[in-house]
C-alpha cells in the first residue's frame, strides 16, 4: 500500500524503491515493525488498545458519511453548472443529502451529551483533527499535480 501511494505521490517518495526483485521491501519492513508494535501493545494492554480503536472510529464513519454528502451536494451542482448530464442522479437532490447531513448532525450532538458516547466522539474528533492537519501540511509541503474534474 505504501508502495503505490507513494508511486502517486500521496505518500513520501522513499516508499516507493524497490529492491532488487522489484519487492518494496521498505514498506514491508515498516508494515511489519507497525504490526509488532500493535501486537505488542494488545498483548501488554488488551482493553487499552481495543477500547482505542473502538472509541476512535465510532464518529468517524458518521463523519465520513457527512463529508460524502456535502461533497455530492458540491460536486452536482458544479458538475450541473457545466453542462454536464449526469447518468446516475440521487434521489430528491440536493434535499434527501441535506437530510442525511441534518440526521448525522444530530446524532453526533446527541453522542456529545451522552455521557457514555462523549468519549467515543472526542476521540473520533482528535482523530480527525490529526488526519486534516497532515492534509494541510501535505497540500502545503507538496500539492498533487494532477487535478480532477
Amino acid at each position: 500500500m505504501l508502495h503505490e501511494l507513494a508511486r502517486t505521490g500521496d505518500a513520501p517518495k522513499f516508499f516507493a524503491a524497490t529492491a532488487g526483485n522489484r519487492v518494496p521491501r521498505l514498506g514491508i519492513i515498516l508494515g511489519s515493525a507497525v504490526g509488532f508494535l500493535a501486537a505488542t501493545a494488545s498483548i501488554i494492554s488488551p482493553n487499552g488498545v481495543f477500547l482505542f480503536l473502538i472509541n476512535t472510529s465510532g464518529a468517524i464513519i458518521l463523519i465520513i458519511y457527512m463529508i460524502i454528502a456535502l461533497g455530492e451536494i458540491r460536486l452536482r451542482r458544479r458538475l450541473e453548472a457545466e453542462g454536464l448530464q449526469l447518468a446516475l442522479k440521487m434521489w430528491l437532490f440536493p434535499w434527501l443529502s441535506w437530510a442525511v447531513v441534518a440526521g448525522i448532525g444530530v446524532v453526533l450532538v446527541l453522542m456529545g451529551i451522552t455521557p457514555d458516547l462523549r468519549r467515543q466522539l472526542f476521540w473520533s474528533t482528535v482523530s480527525v483533527a490529526i488526519v486534516a492537519i497532515a492534509y494541510v501540511v501535505r497540500q502545503r509541503i507538496a500539492p498533487p499535480a494532477r487535478k480532477f474534474a
